[in-house]
């Protein structure tokens, strides 16, 4: 099976001289094609740093990092700028932009990637269709609920259908029907699209939805086999 994302001995610090702290110690593993990975952990143990080398948001420092065939240490900027177009990002603070409706905040993203007019509004209308908010395309995020607004980072990630999706924390500030909701809308769409998936959660509610849980601690992958879920609440820190 294809892998999407490769990792060998990477390794990243923040700060500098004597303020050097390393953040991430020889991380290995691959993300095959259509798969769901959970990456789970204490907090401080490193995940948001490496989705974010992952997406190309951070340099490699050290190590091997490959995403969708492009080797990201030492990429030039078109590189890194070509594999960011085909990576939809989810983060737990939506991100909507509060001056443009929910349709323009999903066009604003498909029109990156140079589609024209009328594609752009069709596919809009349509993903946003898809997570269920046909009704609220006019409103702006102050108009909708904390589940609405999320919807629209779904849709908004999804949109241009991405090989990767990056989730960090995206349930974190939903209550539990909302936040099912929202994974549950992640895991369907993708599925449906051959993408794969990669989040970031302590939310023990939505563990069920991965093919593979990744446990890290102290910057390191602790386990990254298990394919249960009830696997994960035997490790420390981990707890529903």
């Amino acid at each position: 099976m294809q892998n999407v994302v490769e990792i060998r001995e990477l390794e990243h610090c923040f700060g500098q001289g004597h303020l050097k702290t390393k953040v991430l110690t020889n991380i290995n593993f691959q993300l095959r094609k259509n798969e769901i990975v959970i990456l789970t952990g204490p907090s401080g143990s490193g995940k948001t740093t490496l989705l974010t080398l992952i997406g190309g948001l951070r340099s490699v420092q050290s190590g091997n990092l490959s995403v969708l065939g492009c080797e990201l240490r030492g990429a030039d900027y078109q590189s890194l700028l070509t594999v960011r177009r085909k990576v939809g990002y989810i983060f737990q603070a939506h991100n909507l932009l509060r001056f443009l409706t929910a349709k323009q905040n999903v066009r604003m993203s498909l029109e990156l990637h140079g589609l024209n007019s009328d594609q752009v509004e069709s596919k809009a209308a349509d993903i946003l269709e898809r997570v269920g908010l046909m009704d609220h395309l006019d409103k702006y995020p102050d108009q909708l609920s904390g589940g609405q607004k999320q919807r629209v980072a779904v849709a908004r990630a999804l949109a241009a259908q991405p090989q990767l999706v990056l989730a960090d924390e995206p349930t974190a500030a939903l209550d539990k029907k909302s936040g099912r909701e929202v994974v549950t809308i992640m895991q369907h769409l993708t599925r449906e699209r051959g993408c794969s998936i990669m989040m970031v959660t302590h939310d023990a509610r939505v563990l069920d939805v991965a093919d593979r849980i990744i446990y890290m601690e102290d910057g390191c992958i602790v386990d990254n086999t298990s394919s249960n879920p009830q696997v994960v609440d035997q490790a420390p820190g981990v707890r529903a």
